[in-house]
């Protein structure tokens, strides 16, 4: 009778200590591994588009740089048109630069945050209960959703930028044509 006493005590106390102090639940750890899961595949991506807005970049500095060299040894009275040419490459470039450095930035600010870490520790070790890592994870997936609303407008960012990118290309070639055709002493425009 007392063996019986104490394993109702024991199992009591058990229950009163995991309610109150120590361990998560299996659906909380569910849910703490797949916000885990979606923050890796989430900085995948950033990675990606990172590396992809990098060698737009490269090319943009590129064809600006063919670009200014050919602007430099034009007819003086060509600089007008030339430079309208020039005008959407320019802005890509601009905003090439301006989405790597928004990128770059979150990307450091991510890496430098080890409260997640610090809070995957906490949940795996059992010191934190059920209740306060929900609140916590709550406030994660609030920190996560702001991320990827971020990725979402960087990637925006990067179809608009390589738009006009490839406006900016054909606007030279056509410069160049009309260049071309001009020194030949060809139509004029």
């Amino acid at each position: 009778m007392k063996t019986k006493f104490f394993s109702v005590l024991a199992v009591a106390g058990a229950m009163f200590l995991a309610s109150c102090g120590g361990g998560v639940s299996e659906e909380t750890k569910k849910a703490v591994a797949a916000a885990d899961s979606s923050m890796k595949a989430m900085m995948t991506e950033v990675d990606a588009l990172s590396a992809e807005v990098t060698t737009a970049l490269d090319g943009c500095n590129k064809c600006c740089s063919n670009s200014d060299s050919v602007a430099a040894s034009i007819k003086p009275e060509w600089k007008g048109k030339c430079d309208s040419a020039m005008m959407d490459c320019k802005a890509a470039k601009t905003s090439f630069e301006d989405l790597a450095n928004k990128i770059n930035t979150a990307k450091s600010e991510w890496a430098a945050d080890t409260t997640w870490s610090a809070f995957m520790t906490k949940v795996s070790s059992g010191k934190i209960n059920d209740a306060d890592a929900k609140k916590e994870l709550d406030a994660f997936n609030a920190k996560g959703t702001a991320a990827s609303a971020s990725v979402t407008e960087w990637k925006a960012a990067m179809t608009a930028a390589g738009d006009q990118c490839k406006n900016g290309e054909t606007a030279w070639n056509n410069f160049t044509t009309w260049c071309a055709e001009n020194d030949k002493g060809g139509k004029k425009k």
